[in-house]
């Protein structure tokens, strides 16, 4: 079933969780980051919200807000409250 709603959503899937040993806010910020990388999503392509990239995810918000916090730390991401979350455009491309 995750792997069906990752894909309904946009999103790779990567595998089951509960085989990889990573803090499950760190396998939400590989598959996005991954998804963003490979252009998936393009700069200003707008995000799921959290609430249903944690559904997607089988992850709560807060696991989801951490991932994205870490993304939008690494200057891929725009959040702005009311205004959602768009993949950042990068200088020089």
């Amino acid at each position: 079933m995750r792997g069906q709603q990752l894909k309904e959503a946009g999103l790779t899937d990567y595998g089951d969780p509960a085989d990889v040993r990573k803090p499950r806010h760190r396998q939400v910020f590989e598959t996005l980051l991954s998804d963003i990388a490979s252009g998936r999503f393009q700069p200003g392509d707008r995000l799921p919200t959290e609430a249903e990239l944690a559904k997607t995810f089988s992850a709560s918000r807060s696991t989801i807000a951490r991932a994205m916090r870490d993304l939008k730390t690494r200057g891929l991401l725009n959040r702005q409250r009311g205004g959602g979350t768009h993949i950042a455009r990068q200088e020089g491309k």
